[in-house]
């Protein structure tokens, strides 16, 4: 077999052998699946008769249905702990064919007899079998629509089977997987969010693309990694290709107009086209077999939870993928696994048929890796990325694109080598495409072109830090892109915009913990799930670390710590490291924020009274402000109080126990008017800011 590598090389490959010994592209073309192939994919359900699928199934289930049912409880107890996947892609069809060897464990506390598992709702299920022993025994199979927007199209095809015998509890069952059928863009799920009157535009065939959004990724549906979210505006424009790397007008798409005219552009656009294919797995489009309770994007945070709970479930699963994509015309160009740039091989039918007239097979193989904290997304690019001198590759349609990207980046990669030492060889790909922002690990998919300078570097930040600082504590990998984030901010636009964003973020992280202290799980920073957790909070931490240590300590942490996977190995590896960069012990921090949830502090002003001191000794007087704040939240703050009159400021700071009342002085060159307790950089459950005029001392 021959093919491309990344340096445009020919490379000769053999047979894929599966995890079983099964010859995998004989597997993917033998049976069901060529059955299902050879006929032509099913075509996607339109949106009205989605929709009005959508509306049947809110009725309640029959009493027959009731008593066989699965909850969410039997769903959330199957952990995934191996995948192998082998996945066909026809793009001309939108066609998906997958063999999925996977291994599953009991987490809950019960014996589990069935199982229910999803993928997407236009996918349909070919086949379930269980391994025992030596032998491999088909299961009977019942399949149906379930309403969940774990799947951009707001439904997914659940197949419920019973095992060959109850899976105990924490035992672990190997299951082989066939389904297949075909992925285009929906509008479905948002059509249900208020849309009312809505239409939609556009034949919303499989390939043509959906208009999207332009919202940044928040670490939730269909994120990628964590801490990826960017602060791009990415104006929705219809007129953009609805493929991935493709380019011009004309896609048409799925574009939803609302009642009052503007559009409301999708940001369900995973799809599967001869230009490229883009799906970014749970959230977006279920591509490959999960355990899912029902789930819905109108229950605001409890869907990012819930998103960040599958991710922390499935973070320590293996997995192995083959993939294969039957081309007609121009070959598929690159090919990426969460995140990782694959090595594709081609094989042509015919060496000598033109460009536009060959027809072949493109494959690639992605070792097995722990997936980690983030959801499995495959992408396939029609065209290659543009090589710049930095760190990234652009693809674009526009040459200027290109080379705006670089240039933006190019300010940023300063300050990320000052924060954390010399580019890593990890090279990040940015995509430009329209839609909802998406980012997992060395790739950027975003709507680039309409952007400016400033807005490019931005958005550019947080990725750029994910290729050079890497780490299996999620905390740390998110929380240190969001720091250098608020550093870029602050280099750019002045403290003042830093700490409001700060302080602004943290309003969400107080709600997350007022809820935890009413009875909700609590979740340390080394369990988080919640971005508002492993992304807002860990940035925080980080943050008044920098106050602290330093700046330089801090630096050399990071720029030690960074890929270093002794350190990286330990829980408490990047705390020692700081305490020895900076000859300082934090562990009091780390208790109340990293290891343990103690909740936020909650600060307020006991007393401020200032006195004048007379001068003696021929040292120069000025003014005494004796200060007392009190705790009242279950975490410890280390926070700075500022004495103020006029333009004239001094600032010291007070480390204040939790459930306790701390005292300090600060001396004062004039008369003090004003006392400031935190600047907003240290969460706290109610305010981050304390204001209060000074009285004289009585």
């Amino acid at each position: 077999m021959r093919g491309r590598g990344d340096d445009g090389e020919t490379v000769v490959s053999g047979g894929v052998e599966g995890r079983w010994g099964m010859p995998v592209f004989r597997v993917l073309l033998g049976g069901a699946l060529l059955a299902a192939m050879s006929g032509g994919v099913p075509a996607q359900a339109s949106q009205a008769e989605q929709r009005q699928g959508r509306d049947v199934r809110r009725q309640a289930p029959t009493e027959e249905e009731a008593k066989g049912a699965v909850g969410d409880a039997e769903r959330s107890a199957v952990t995934f702990t191996a995948y192998d996947l082998a996945v066909q892609l026809r793009p001309a069809e939108a066609g998906l064919a997958v063999l999925a060897r996977v291994t599953v464990r009991n987490d809950g506390d019960r014996p589990l007899a069935e199982i229910a598992l999803e993928i997407a709702s236009t996918l349909h299920w070919d086949g379930v079998s269980q391994r025992r022993g030596d032998r491999t025994e088909k299961l009977p199979v019942s399949q149906h629509l379930l309403e969940t927007d774990a799947d951009h199209t707001g439904q997914a095809n659940e197949a419920v089977f019973r095992l060959l015998g109850p899976l105990a509890p924490k035992a672990s069952a190997e299951l082989s997987l066939l389904y297949s059928g075909a992925i285009g863009p929906s509008a479905v799920r948002w059509s249900g969010l208020g849309a009312a009157g809505s239409e939609t535009s556009g034949s919303g065939s499989a390939g043509s693309g959906a208009s999207g959004s332009g919202a940044s990724s928040s670490g939730a549906s269909g994120s990628g990694t964590p801490g990826s979210g960017t602060s791009g505006s990415g104006t929705p424009d219809a007129r953009s290709s609805g493929a991935v790397g493709g380019a011009g007008p004309g896609a048409g798409g799925a574009v939803v107009r609302s009642a009052d005219g503007p559009l409301l552009a999708d940001a369900g656009w995973d799809v599967i086209a001869p230009e490229g294919t883009l799906l970014r797995g749970y959230g977006g489009d279920l591509w490959y077999p999960t355990a899912s309770p029902q789930v819905f994007v109108g229950e605001g945070a409890s869907f990012a939870h819930a998103a960040g709970q599958q991710m922390e479930r499935q973070a320590g699963a293996s997995m192995h993928l083959r993939v294969s994509v039957v081309f007609a015309g121009e070959a598929p160009a690159e090919v990426f696994f969460c995140g990782r740039r694959g090595l594709l091989r081609l094989t042509n039918d015919d060496e000598n048929a033109p460009v536009a007239e060959a027809t072949g097979v493109a494959t690639a193989e992605f070792a097995t890796q722990e997936l980690g904290f983030r959801t499995p997304s495959l992408l396939v690019t029609g065209k290659p990325a543009s090589s710049t001198d930095g760190a990234i590759a652009v693809m674009a349609s526009e040459r200027e694109t290109v080379e705006r990207t670089a240039e933006a980046a190019a300010p940023v990669e300063r300050m990320l080598t000052e924060w954390m030492g010399a580019a890593s060889e990890h090279v990040l790909t940015v995509i430009d495409h329209r839609g909802a922002e998406f980012a997992d690990g060395g790739i950027v998919v975003a709507p680039i072109g309409g952007r400016s300078g400033a807005e490019l570097s931005s958005s550019l930040v947080a990725p750029l830090t994910q290729a050079r600082f890497r780490s299996s504590h999620v905390w740390l990998e998110a929380g240190v892109a969001r720091l250098m984030e608020l550093l870029w901010m602050e280099r750019t636009e002045g403290r003042a915009v830093a700490v409001a964003a700060i302080e602004q973020q943290a309003h969400g992280l107080a709600l997350a913990e007022s809820a935890t202290r009413t009875g909700g799980a609590e979740e340390s920073l080394l369990r988080a799930s919640d971005a508002v957790y492993y992304r807002t909070k860990a940035a925080a931490v980080l943050w008044s670390l920098r106050d602290l240590a330093g700046d330089e300590a801090l630096k050399q942490t990071l720029q030690r710590y960074g890929g270093n996977p002794r350190l990286d190995k330990d829980a408490e590896g990047f705390e020692r490291l700081l305490e020895e960069m900076s000859g300082k012990s934090y562990r009091w921090l780390f208790d109340d924020w990293v290891y343990h949830d103690r909740g936020l502090p909650d600060l307020s002003l006991v007393s401020a009274e200032a006195r004048e001191v007379s001068v003696t000794g021929g040292q120069r007087g000025g003014w005494l402000v004796a200060v007392q704040v009190r705790n009242d939240g279950g975490a410890v703050a280390d926070v700075p109080i500022t004495v103020r009159s006029g333009a004239l400021t001094a600032t010291e700071r007070v480390r204040v126990p939790a459930h306790a009342v701390a005292a300090t002085r600060v001396l004062f060159q004039a008369k003090p008017t004003q006392i400031q307790v935190n600047d907003g950089t240290v969460p706290e459950l109610i305010s981050s800011t304390h204001l209060q005029e000074i009285a004289p001392a009585r």
